[in-house]
């Protein structure tokens, strides 16, 4: 099955029921109780996309530019998103290089909750490369940080 790639919307971010380990990933998030709020806040941040079945969102993905060359890369996944695991991949494959460009990107980084196996797996098919554990940093849990250095575009 192949998802709608569509740009995101704040209101993707409201429509979406989280994975529970992607809801713990938020909370470190600075409007994590209200989720059209952190959609407002993505998408006022850096570039994203999400992933549309029947109109039902499936997956977002994006990049907060924090400052200057550096992107700090987010996904929202649903209980669907494991279905429509390889169009979802091939999409990111796709607009990673796109987003990047269109915000100047020179390093990208993300975190993943400790014990979150299938996104360490997927950051690393993306090029991601794990540089460290940060202890105890949002509500008392662990977050692995990986990060990937884009080269000139």
């Amino acid at each position: 099955m192949r998802l709608e790639i569509v740009p995101f919307v704040p209101e993707h971010a409201a429509r979406i029921r989280l994975r529970p380990l992607d809801a713990l990933g938020l909370e470190g998030a600075p409007a994590a109780a209200d989720p059209l709020e952190t959609g407002r806040m993505y998408a006022a941040s850096g570039p994203a996309f999400s992933g549309l079945w029947q109109g039902r969102v499936v997956a977002s993905a994006g990049i907060v530019v924090s400052r200057p060359g550096l992107g700090d890369c987010w996904a929202l996944t649903s209980p669907q998103t494991p279905r429509f695991a390889l169009s979802f991949q091939r999409a990111v494959v796709r607009m990673l290089p796109r987003l990047v460009a269109e915000a100047e990107i020179e390093r990208l980084q993300a975190l993943v909750v400790r014990g979150h196996a299938t996104s360490c797996r997927w950051l690393s098919r993306l090029g991601f490369r794990r540089e460290g554990l940060l202890r105890r940093l949002y509500g008392g849990r662990d977050y692995y940080i990986y990060g990937r250095i884009e080269t000139c575009q």
